[in-house]
Parts: structure tokens; sequence; C-alpha cells
């Protein structure tokens, strides 16, 4: 997992010798401040994804946002979609129609 814009920058030399078999991104801690979604967050997380396939790493992006989702739903190479918002909305399902499943 990317954490940092100094482990951005060096992807492509973390990823010569073997024993990386996924990257991901922790965009929210790439040290870009505390917004969401940071205007040069998204440039960074499209780095790593040039550095991952230059290297031929499989890359699990984490979409923050409805319009970052979307994007990386329409990239015809996508085989990873880390589900972290869809997540907590996952995990709160159940809760919400217990009501509905208990016997009267």
């Amino acid at each position: 997992m990317i954490r940092s814009t100094a482990w951005a920058r060096a992807l492509p030399q973390i990823l010569e010798p073997p024993g990386v078999s996924l990257v991901m991104d922790a965009a929210l801690n790439l040290n870009l401040g505390p917004q969401r979604i940071h205007p040069q967050m998204w440039t960074q997380v499209l780095a790593i994804t040039a550095a991952c396939a230059t290297a031929s790493m499989p890359f699990c992006p984490n979409p923050r946002d409805p319009a970052r989702r979307q994007c990386w739903l329409a990239q015809p190479n996508l085989q990873r979609l880390l589900a972290s918002e869809d997540r907590a909305l996952l995990q709160a399902a159940p809760g919400r129609h217990a009501t509905d499943l208990r016997p009267p």
C-alpha cells in the first residue's frame, strides 16, 4: 500500500525485486492535506497506476467518490476495485433490515 508521496516516487524501484504481488493506493495518506479529494491526489494515483502498468504489476484502486468510481469502472483493463466506501454501506445494510427479519 503506497502511503506517501515518497513511496509513490520510489515505486518503480520498489517493484524491481520480486516479492510484491499487488499495489494499492492509500491516497489519503499521501501527505496532501485533509481534503478527501485533493487536486494532486488524482495525479499521484495516476502516477502509481502508470508505474504498476510499466512493471506489469496488478493495481487495486480505491475510489473515494462516485465520479472516481465511475472513472475506474470505465477503464478497459480494470481487474480489481477496493470497495472501501461501498463496504460501509454493505456492513450497515443488515442492521437496517433487521426489524423486517425479526418475528412479530
